[in-house]
């Protein structure tokens, strides 16, 4: 398709400032695609990173961090994780259309591999076609589905918005006596992550490593916060918060203790992670990823967040 008839190109931006410039004007950020995180996957994991404005004439229209699997300095594979990101609230069909086939054509697999993409798209049968017209094959069908509460409310209107069964347990959580601690040290950090290892093995799952949290700190130390819940004095439940752009999400937490449960210490912690992101300016608290029919997904839908589902695993061969 020629220029004229398919203004669309793709810019690689290797300048942070630029990219955080467009970041920041994401009506939906995910914290795969901050620069922060990019960095971070390097540091870790070994990936190569390379970030790209995607354009329509001069008009930035998207924006899209790849991480690159290499050997011997050759690509042998890509991976995009909840990405591109569109700059608009909705963007039109066409714009959809025409990022996912210029994607296509920028990393063809006979050239490096394939590329696998969980796009940051909606579950709908629309998107799935888009997908599809542009080469795009489903690999998987997990989507990741989470909820995100609106920080630009006023604090009534966040409490409002809580179940009945939510609310009374917040308030619970109040009567029992608990109290938040906040910290951005490096002890915190590391204090977070012993829980967390803990945690994997008691329960065996698997979760970020405690190589990509500490990168993912050291990138950005402002950007971790772990917020702990007290009872007279004691640690009984934490998170770890990942801020970036205009969000946060929930990252790791530890509820171990039957006095932490006892206290609604959850409830307590979820309510106040809003209220302390809110009180940073941020806009979005992404209440992290979910299962809708799950005990831990029941009780984030109590928040009463706006719920998103997106659409799955995606490949090109």
């Amino acid at each position: 398709m020629s220029t004229a008839t398919h203004p669309y190109k793709a810019r690689e931006l290797t300048d942070r400032s630029a990219w955080d410039a467009c970041f920041d004007r994401v009506p939906q950020p995910h914290l795969m695609q901050a620069w922060s995180y990019g960095d971070a996957k390097c540091l870790a994991a070994g990936w190569h990173i390379r970030r790209y404005v995607f354009e329509r004439g001069s008009s930035p229209v998207a924006i899209c961090q790849v991480l690159e699997k290499r050997i011997l300095g050759l690509r042998v594979a890509s991976r995009i994780n909840r990405g591109p990101l569109f700059l608009e609230p909705e963007p039109s069909h066409a714009v959809r259309e025409n990022i996912y086939r210029l994607l296509r054509r920028k990393w063809p697999p006979l050239l490096g591999g394939p590329l696998l993409i969980a796009p940051a798209l909606p579950m709908t049968d629309e998107n799935a076609a888009i997908l599809r017209s542009a080469g795009f094959r489903r690999r998987a069908v997990n989507p990741w589905c989470s909820a995100l509460i609106d920080l630009r409310q006023d604090e009534q209107c966040l409490h409002a918005a809580l179940s009945s069964t939510w609310r009374n347990r917040l308030r619970q959580s109040q009567r029992a006596g608990l109290e938040l601690a906040s910290s951005d040290s490096d002890a915190s950090v590391q204090w977070m992550l012993d829980k967390h290892a803990h945690n994997m093995a008691s329960k065996e799952f698997v979760g970020p490593t405690r190589a990509l949290v500490l990168a993912l700190y050291r990138s950005r130390p402002a950007g971790i916060v772990v917020l702990t819940a007290l009872l007279h004095g004691k640690p009984v439940s934490a998170m770890l918060i990942a801020k970036f752009g205009s969000a946060a999400e929930y990252y790791l937490g530890w509820f171990g203790t039957p006095e932490g449960r006892k206290a609604n210490s959850g409830n307590f912690l979820y309510w106040h992670t809003a209220l302390e992101m809110r009180k940073a300016g941020l806009h979005w608290l992404d209440l992290g990823g979910y299962y809708s029919n799950e005990n831990f997904g029941r009780f984030k839908q109590g928040m009463g967040g706006k719920e998103y589902k997106l659409i799955g695993e995606w490949c090109c061969f």
